[in-house]
């Protein structure tokens, strides 16, 4: 709900429609983050400049975070195969998309140079992962790509924690430039929720294997 929130609240602001939302928005971050009112302007205009990349980035990515969970529904997988198949090719799309925008955005044209790095990692890892789990379930291989599934999400839910984890940063290395920490809120929201993910993948995988080989026998 987050990322659609904020996505929503993106093409509003760039469109400059639905002013009192847009004003609220803008005035909210005045308040919070005073010390940056002066980027706050450079901010929203970085993102104005961007126009079709960032819409295109925000709009698809959010999408692939709304339908995103529904991939990971047991009683879906079970009942409507077909669906889920399908709408995980569909996610597949709406990454690439989301991904190689969020590349451009963050590593060819950032606002910071501090978010290259952590933009390309995580835009790599985005990128990758959906190809090993399409690989994987094609050669039957349902564990590795349950799992390569799980790692996938965690890296597009990554920004969101970015925007959980970022007003901490700020307030944490007030009254640093926001330009000079922006690539740290990457880097700590992205590791967070990359990390989440991958301890989840190991505390399950037992449970996971055991599901496995129930399936099998009970067909």
């Amino acid at each position: 709900m987050l990322a659609v929130i904020t996505a929503i609240a993106r093409v509003v602001t760039m469109a400059n429609v639905a002013l009192p939302l847009t004003e609220a928005r803008l005035a909210a971050a005045r308040t919070l983050f005073p010390e940056y009112v002066q980027e706050i302007p450079k901010i929203e205009q970085h993102f104005v400049d961007g126009g079709v990349v960032t819409v295109l980035h925000v709009v698809t990515g959010a999408t692939f975070l709304a339908l995103g969970l529904l991939q990971f529904s047991a009683s879906i997988r079970s009942r409507h195969l077909r669906f889920h198949r399908r709408s995980g090719y569909l996610l597949v799309a709406l990454a690439f998309s989301s991904g190689v925008t969020g590349l451009w955005l963050g590593v060819i044209d950032p606002y910071s140079s501090t978010e290259r790095l952590p933009s390309a990692a995580a835009g790599a890892m985005f990128l990758i992962s959906p190809m090993i789990a399409v690989v994987s379930v094609r050669r039957g291989e349902i564990l590795r790509h349950h799992e390569w599934m799980i790692r996938f999400f965690a890296v597009g839910v990554g920004i969101v924690v970015i925007r959980l984890v970022g007003p901490v940063i700020i307030w944490l290395l007030s009254p640093a430039p926001f330009r000079d920490i922006v690539g740290l809120t990457f880097g700590v929201g992205w590791l967070v929720s990359v990390t989440v993910g991958e301890v989840w993948i190991r505390l399950t995988r037992a449970e996971r294997r055991g599901h496995a080989l129930v399936a099998p026998m009970q067909a």
